[in-house]
C-alpha cells in the first residue's frame, strides 16, 4: 500500500483499483480469497515497481494461463536442446517404485483409473 500511495497519491489504491489501473484481469475475484488476492497482488507489485519484462519467457507462460491478456510474444527456442536429465536407470527405478504401490494407488481416483 505504501508503494501504491507514493506512486498514485490522492486516488484509491484498493486491489481492484490497482488491477484496473495496470490492466490486470481480476474477473475471477468474486470474493476475497487469500490465494487469488496474493496472485493478483504479485502482478500489481511487478507493475508498481516497473519490473515487468516483456521478453521474459516465464511471463508469457503466466499470461497464457490467464488468457493471453497482454498479447502474444514470440517464444525463444534453444539452438542446441538440453540433454535429458532422466536416465534409463532413473526410469527403471521409478517403474519399480510405482510397482510397490499396489493395484490402487491414491492418485488413481483422480485420474479416472
Amino acid at each position: 500500500m505504501l508503494l501504491a500511495r507514493r506512486k498514485h497519491p490522492g486516488v484509491s489504491n484498493r486491489l481492484d483499483d490497482l488491477c484496473s489501473r495496470y490492466a490486470i484481469d481480476n474477473s475471477r475475484r468474486t470474493k476475497h480469497g487469500a490465494l487469488l488476492d496474493a496472485e493478483l497482488l504479485a502482478e500489481v507489485y511487478i507493475d508498481l515497481i516497473g519490473a515487468r519484462q516483456s521478453q521474459l519467457i516465464l511471463a508469457t507462460e503466466a499470461r497464457d494461463a490467464h488468457g493471453a491478456r497482454y498479447g502474444d510474444m514470440p517464444r525463444r527456442q534453444r539452438e542446441i536442446p538440453l540433454m535429458p536429465r532422466v536416465t534409463e536407470a532413473d526410469r527403471a527405478a521409478h517403474r519399480d517404485f510405482v510397482a510397490t504401490l499396489g493395484e490402487k494407488p491414491l492418485w488413481a481416483e483422480f485420474l479416472g483409473a
